[in-house]
C-alpha cells in the first residue's frame, strides 16, 4: 500500500466517524454523564468534563478565546484510546465493539438531559406560581 491509498482510507475512516456521530456522543455523555465545570460560555471561557467507568475514560474539553475556539475529545476503551479529536482535525478513530457501549451511555445522556429539561421546565412554572400568589397576596386578589 503506497501513501495515497493510505491518505484516502485514512480519510474514509474519517467521514465513517463523522457518520456516526462519534465527537457529538462524546460531548452528550461527557457533560451529561460525567464531571466537571463550565465556566459560563463567555469569550475566553473553558469547560471541561470526563466521564469514567469500568471500560471507559470519555473526556471533553473546549476552550474560547479572542483568537478563535476549539475543543478536545478521546475516548479510552480498557484503557486503549480509540477516538481523538484535537481542535479540529480527527488524530484516532479505531471502530469497534466500543461503539455499542459508546451508543448505549450516550441513549443514557439524551435520557439524563431530557429529564433535566423537564425538572427545569417545572421549576419555571413553580417560581412563576409562587410570583402570581405573592403578588395576589400582596394586593389582597
Amino acid at each position: 500500500m503506497d501513501m495515497a491509498e493510505l491518505e484516502k482510507l485514512v480519510e474514509e475512516r474519517k467521514k465513517q466517524s463523522e457518520r456516526r456521530e462519534i465527537g457529538h456522543k462524546v460531548r452528550v455523555i461527557a457533560r451529561q454523564l460525567g464531571s466537571g465545570f463550565d465556566d459560563g460560555g463567555r469569550i475566553d471561557s473553558e469547560s471541561e468534563y470526563t466521564y469514567l467507568d469500568k471500560d471507559f475514560r470519555i473526556h471533553n474539553e473546549y476552550r474560547s478565546c479572542e483568537e478563535g475556539f476549539g475543543g478536545d475529545s478521546s475516548v479510552a476503551y480498557k484503557d486503549r484510546i480509540v477516538y481523538k479529536h484535537d481542535y479540529h482535525s480527527l488524530k484516532v478513530y479505531i471502530p469497534g465493539n466500543w461503539e455499542r457501549g459508546l451508543n448505549s451511555l450516550y441513549r443514557d445522556a439524551i435520557a439524563k438531559r431530557e429529564e433535566k429539561v423537564k425538572l427545569d421546565n417545572q421549576r419555571d412554572l413553580d417560581i412563576e406560581r409562587l410570583k402570581v400568589r405573592e403578588q395576589r397576596a400582596r394586593f389582597g386578589l
